[in-house]
């Protein structure tokens, strides 16, 4: 059973959640899966890739302040590495001694957190119209880690 968790700790959970939901999402996707297209204008998924890294590329600005970075366009293998790459930033943002306000970390929750979680969640449906279905497990009984944090 986990304790009280603090608005950090709870931030910092839902990043490794999204790590793992897109996680999950991607392993054992297709090597076509990038361009699977399901017409009627829909992204691909290495569009919808590209737009959640730029997601987290945002929640990074809301909670720091930095200049977000360009959302170049990757090839699909390597846009989960700077998925990764740009989450790892955020978490770490997260992490520092004087963390972001209260204010700026549920702005980034319910702006790109949130949107990311959506896009992932396409990802998977889009999976099983791919003719690849994801395997069902519990999320919830799903152990969640990032950096030092395990729930």
């Amino acid at each position: 059973m986990v304790g009280m968790i603090d608005t950090r700790g709870i931030i910092r959970h839902y990043l490794a959640t999204l790590a793992f939901r897109l996680g999950r999402a991607l392993d054992g996707a297709p090597e076509s899966f990038g361009d699977f297209d399901v017409g009627s204008g829909v992204r691909t998924p290495l569009q919808i890739m590209r737009h959640i890294r730029g997601l987290m590329y945002f929640a990074n600005q809301i909670l720091t302040a930095e200049e977000m970075p360009e959302v170049a366009e990757l090839l699909w293998p390597e846009e989960a590495l700077r998925f990764t790459e740009a989450i790892e930033k955020v978490d770490k943002a997260m992490q520092e001694s004087e963390p972001p306000s209260s204010e700026r970390m549920l702005r980034a929750l319910q702006g790109p957190l949130a949107d990311a979680m959506t896009h992932i969640g396409q990802l998977a449906t889009m999976r099983r119209m791919a003719g690849a279905p994801l395997e069902k497990i519990h999320y919830s009984e799903e152990r969640i880690e990032i950096g030092d944090l395990t729930l």
